[in-house]
């Protein structure tokens, strides 16, 4: 018996001229938390609604625990599908609403769905609530319970549309926490389509990164996070730098590259992925965290940490944004070249007309190759 609960196989939806999701192939093992990650218009609420049977793939296959799904019935696939808007009746209250689609949806006895309608409201710890109505609770908790609606009818998969986007930062954050604890708790699988790389990055077992419809890269968040594949992946996940350059030379595990007009740095090198030749284009990926700062001059050029050359150059702090706990500053190193940081705030600070030292190790840059569809990560920094 197969372990994965959702699988799509080569999957196409094209609308008109169109191709809103393309030749997308994936597997959800059971059990797990699942996002599908991306801007708007990438594709990813799109094939959210083929898994629910909302809309049909041009091409491809759907399986949902082995079984075939494409031309089934949403009403007849075993999944549930939590909205954005949380789809409440406002004239029922809490408890009628998470029973209103057991009765819709089922032949349990009256019983039976109180029985079931109870066990999903205390899943979701809302069972006290349950003789008020949804104007009478808040946007947290009427999200809890759209989740015991769905939840309720135990389906083997759970779809959720952006669930926690309609609420403010704080309210999304204690629903972060509770997605996972009732994740934990019932060990059904969801699949969850979200914007917010951190609410992935944070939830998920594994998650698969789109882009105008494209399956980019699919992993661990440490995998997509670690050793983004794509361009794309490097800059949509987290903070980064991208610097087109040129190669000048290759010394073993790294390579020095050329920067803008006379700006040199070494970076690390992945030899499986063959040579680099000189004068190549290439584009350097460095994590915003990754550089640290200095009041004090210290030799610009480099030097070597462990078994790893070190970059030491000077810049002048040219913008700050207090972040809470970090602090992004803008540098410039040069004409036109400018650099992102951010550091944690028992640092010490650094305000704009700042003279600087920065420290990059090699090993925390990592090279993409430029090539005619788009640049590839060869190396992605720890």
């Amino acid at each position: 018996m197969s372990n994965r609960a959702v699988e799509t196989i080569r999957v196409c939806k094209r609308f008109g001229d169109t191709c809103a999701v393309n030749d997308v192939s994936f597997a959800v093992g059971a059990g797990e938390f699942f996002s599908l990650l991306g801007p708007s218009g990438c594709g990813k609420t799109t094939l959210l609604r083929m898994l629910a049977g909302f809309d049909s793939p041009t091409s491809g296959r759907i399986l949902v625990a082995g079984k075939e799904m494409v031309g089934v019935p949403p009403h007849k696939r075993p999944v549930n599908m939590v909205f954005q808007s949380y789809a409440l009746f406002p004239h029922l209250t809490v408890f009628e609403n998470v029973a209103f689609g057991l009765r819709a949806a089922s032949s349990l006895s009256r019983e039976e769905i109180r029985e079931r309608a109870g066990w999903a409201l205390d899943l979701v710890r809302l069972k006290q609530l349950g003789d008020r109505y949804p104007a009478q609770i808040s946007g947290g908790q009427q999200q809890r319970v759209a989740l015991a609606q769905a939840v309720a009818k135990h389906p083997a998969v759970l779809l959720l549309d952006e669930p926690l986007s309609a609420l403010d930062l704080k309210i999304r954050q204690e629903m972060q926490e509770e997605l996972a604890r009732l994740q934990r708790a019932i060990g059904i699988t969801f699949v969850m389509v979200t914007h917010d790389q951190g609410e992935a990055l944070a939830l998920s077992d594994h998650l698969a990164v789109f882009c105008n419809g494209n399956l980019e890269q699919i992993g661990s968040p440490e995998e997509i996070y670690q050793a983004p594949k794509t361009r794309f992946v490097a800059e949509f996940i987290g903070q980064t730098n991208v610097l087109e350059a040129a190669v000048v030379e290759s010394a073993g595990s790294f390579c020095r590259v050329r920067v803008g007009d006379g700006f040199f740095l070494w970076v690390k090198n992945d030899p499986t992925a063959g040579s680099l030749a000189r004068e190549q284009a290439v584009a350097v990926w460095i994590r915003t965290a990754s550089l640290r700062l200095f009041a004090q001059p210290l030799p610009s050029g480099e030097d070597h940490l462990a078994d790893e050359p070190v970059n030491r150059f000077q810049a002048t702090v040219t913008g700050r944004s207090f972040q809470g706990t970090t602090t992004d500053y803008r540098l410039e190193t040069g004409p036109g070249l400018v650099l992102r940081v951010s550091r944690p705030n028992d640092d010490t600070a650094f305000h704009p007309g700042d003279r600087v030292t920065v420290c990059l190790p090699a090993g925390s840059a990592a090279i993409l190759v430029a090539t005619a569809g788009g640049a590839e990560l060869q190396e992605a920094p720890a």
